[in-house]
């Protein structure tokens, strides 16, 4: 709980402070409060649409509570804004062999092994 409150604070320093308030929502997640996390994710999003690892993040909450269809949308999210983000491929992948999308999948798993060896 203390990175949590770590992060609150700086929160508290500075609200519009988006990467804060996603490594909230690790920290909240971390401690099997999913939906707090999310909220957390939500608003780091709202806060700098441009934060591809809110996307990410809060597309791991999604694919966790069986979201996959909303989960692959926030994952096609980080990717297009970072496009060599192989977490995001990586998890893209999974997303979508849940949904029965094998050969997508497998693209994307190639393209995290690719963008990680950069």
């Amino acid at each position: 709980m203390a990175r949590a409150g770590e992060f609150r604070e700086a929160l508290r320093l500075d609200p519009a402070y988006a990467a804060a308030r996603n490594n909230l929502g690790l920290a909240l997640a971390g401690l099997g409060r999913p939906s707090e996390a999310m909220e957390q994710y939500e608003g780091a999003i709202r806060l700098d649409p441009g934060l591809p690892e809110a996307h990410l993040n809060l597309g791991n909450a999604l694919f966790r509570m069986g979201r996959t269809v909303e989960a692959v949308a926030e994952y096609r999210e980080a990717l297009r804004l970072d496009p060599g983000y192989s977490g995001a491929h990586n998890n893209l992948g999974y997303a979508l062999s849940r949904l029965g999308r094998q050969k997508e999948a497998d693209a994307e798993f190639d393209a995290a092994r690719d963008s990680a060896r950069h």
